[in-house]
């Protein structure tokens, strides 16, 4: 799976009752170790969080929760 050139990429994510939070990655894909898997570093716009988020969750997406916009 290719896993780079994610770094500045925007997110959706659908929470409660449809609302879209929007979210920007920002690094590549690096093992974290604390989750045993690649991640990136995530800074959600609604309330100036930031996520560590699976990097195969935005690349491949099965829940439709989460997923890259497309460019």
């Amino acid at each position: 799976m290719e896993t780079g050139n994610l770094k500045g990429r925007l997110v959706e994510y659908y929470g409660y009752q449809d609302y879209v939070v929007y979210g920007i990655v920002l690094t590549e894909p690096l093992w974290h170790e604390k989750y045993q898997r690649d991640a990136v570093h995530v800074y959600w716009m609604d309330d100036a969080s930031y996520t560590f988020e699976y990097a195969t969750n935005l690349l491949e997406p099965d829940d439709k929760v989460m997923s890259l916009v497309p460019q």
